[in-house]
């Protein structure tokens, strides 16, 4: 999974509505253009360098360009070692030391061709490449969510089934289990104890769940507060700010 970096979370379209337009014929004779010019560049007539010994032709950040990529650089490297992330998505952003700059070039490449930049790879194509890894980070966060936050996929699971009477009050992780219904177990182990939900974080399953005294193993449900879970967006904020700022004239 940790290759597939450019993975998007497929969000719920909503309803359907019809549609019946027809196409940008001049958006895409432009991008048609665009691609034939890139598929017939030359890089050694743009500047790029090949280093004795290779064939491959590469080009160099610019000076500010380099500066914004040892610095986004840094923050990944904190973000990768600080222990706080799962182990599946610290590999995943360690990809991102590469993708950063693999999109920085043909972001480049696009306004060379377009007559619009020249030479080494510009701060404006790393500023764009960085906000596109805020972007896909943010998917990727969802798409590993499944592994990394099953605690709270189980309280959802549960505060659904709760505000649809799907359940006794009192219940049990055993009358859960009965109905397989695995999923709205804080953890996969069979022997759960219902005590550990009251510490799960979000969903406000504390609100509707109150522990029996007797035994301690039971929940009894003295209210039926729908999901408050909050959505993560698919556009974080940093990356609108960040693309405003760098294509800001």
């Amino acid at each position: 999974m940790q290759r597939f970096q450019l993975s998007v979370y497929p969000d719920d379209p909503g309803p359907w509505h019809n549609i019946d337009r027809g196409p940008d014929t001049k958006a895409k004779a432009r991008a048609f253009a665009l691609f034939e010019k890139l598929n017939t560049l030359d890089p050694l007539t743009i500047g790029a360098i090949i280093s004795e010994g290779e064939e491959i032709p590469f080009l160099h950040f610019t000076h500010h360009a380099q500066e914004l990529f040892d610095g986004w650089r840094s923050d990944l490297e904190l973000k990768i070692h600080s222990r706080e992330e799962h182990p599946a998505l610290e590999a995943h952003l360690s990809k991102y030391r590469s993708l950063m700059p693999s999109l920085a070039l043909p972001f480049h490449l696009l306004e060379v061709v377009d007559g619009v930049a020249e030479g080494a790879v510009s701060q404006r194509a790393a500023a764009t490449a960085a906000a596109w890894c805020d972007f896909l980070e943010a998917h990727a966060r969802r798409i590993y969510q499944g592994v990394t936050q099953h605690a709270l996929f189980a309280a959802k699971r549960l505060s659904e089934r709760i505000t649809a009477s799907a359940l006794p009050s009192p219940f049990t992780a055993g009358a859960v289990l009965r109905k397989g219904w695995s999923d709205s177990l804080p953890s996969r182990k069979s022997g759960t104890r219902l005590k550990s939900w009251k510490r799960l974080p979000g969903y406000g399953l504390k609100k509707f769940l109150q522990a029996r005294k007797a035994d301690g193993h039971g929940f009894t449900i003295t209210s039926t507060l729908a999901y408050r879970g909050r959505r993560h967006r698919e556009v974080p904020q940093r990356f609108v700010a960040r693309v405003r700022k760098t294509l800001s004239p």
